[in-house]
């Protein structure tokens, strides 16, 4: 039975398709503003759950101590981004902080860091190895000192959570007024996504959503944020998740399954990735100037309170 389409849940548009990326993945892509929703039966609930038992348990590709070459690509480029933003000594929440990589860098840098991690396994963890101040839970659910921050981070979380409203708002909550929000997600434009949607490494049943710039931007105004800059990173491991994605297609393998087995670090790995990324320079570069890299960076500014003369 043919489904009905419903309206895009980010502008509200009818001109939506349904994308079937395999018998137990597809998404609802608006044609209008990009946004996507995945389509599961059972609700964005369980999905949800279902997503944090396989991504984020005990066996968490996350556990690691020591960032492998493509991470630290990706690090370097969000301190780049990031530290324009954050003022010294500033207290910062970060959402989902992932290995704990940034969150280090912060501390590092002398930051009051504090952390809310859903998985009880990763915050444990990310608690031993760096001694800072830890909620395990939904960020939406934090107990936090409400409007004591001045940056709030969400590096890759928005497009696991249930209600993204919901998520913004906890964050612009969280952050004195004036304070920042920092937020990297997938992006639903991105040429990879635009010219290769079967083999998009966006899609993935743990990613609820995957956003476009115009969607998160929508999302981030209703929640209360100002918008203070956007940009679209790229990085060498964009291209190669969609020929990583490609190669599991051919030999049959199941993609979820063998996440991150073509990731383990090696010096092959090293090496392949310092070519790749010699070789897909241009491209990058042409990705980032016309808003096609395959990740969306938006700092956010909480706005300052009235003041009555």
């Amino acid at each position: 039975m043919k489904k009905d389409t419903p309206l895009c849940e980010a502008c509200g548009a009818r001109n939506i398709r349904l994308v079937t990326l395999r018998p137990d993945l597809a998404y609802w892509c608006c044609r209008e503003c990009g946004h996507c929703l995945i389509d599961l039966k059972d609700g964005l609930e369980a999905g949800f759950d279902a997503a944090q038992i396989q991504y984020f348990g005990s066996g968490s590709l996350l556990l690691q101590e020591v960032p492998a070459v493509f991470e630290r690509e990706i690090l370097n480029e969000r301190k780049r981004l990031a530290y324009n933003y954050i003022p010294p000594s500033s207290h910062v929440v970060e959402v989902g902080p992932g290995s704990g990589f940034f969150a280090r860098l912060l501390k590092g840098q002398g930051h009051h860091v504090e952390l809310v991690e859903h998985s009880s396994d990763l915050a444990e963890a990310l608690g031993r190895q760096l001694c800072v101040p830890m909620h395990i839970g939904e960020f939406e659910k934090a107990v936090l000192s409400g409007g004591a921050a001045d940056v709030f981070c969400s590096f890759h979380v928005i497009e696991h959570v249930k209600d993204p409203l919901a998520h913004l708002r906890t964050g612009l909550a969280a952050v004195r007024p004036g304070g920042i929000g920092l937020i990297a997600t997938p992006n639903a434009r991105s040429w990879q996504q635009n010219l290769f949607v079967g083999l998009s490494p966006n899609f993935d049943s743990a990613h609820l959503r995957v956003f476009s710039k115009a969607s998160l931007r929508r999302y981030a105004k209703l929640s209360g944020w100002l918008i203070e800059s956007e940009c679209t990173p790229e990085y060498t491991s964009g291209w190669l998740r969609v020929l990583s994605k490609a190669l599991r297609k051919i030999k049959g393998e199941d993609e979820e399954g063998t996440a991150g087995m073509y990731a383990a670090p090696s010096p092959k790995l090293s090496a392949v990735y310092r070519l790749a990324a010699i070789l897909s320079w241009p491209i990058r570069q042409l990705q980032v100037r016309f808003g096609g890299g395959n990740e969306i960076f938006l700092v956010l500014r909480r706005p300052e309170e009235n003041k009555e003369d």
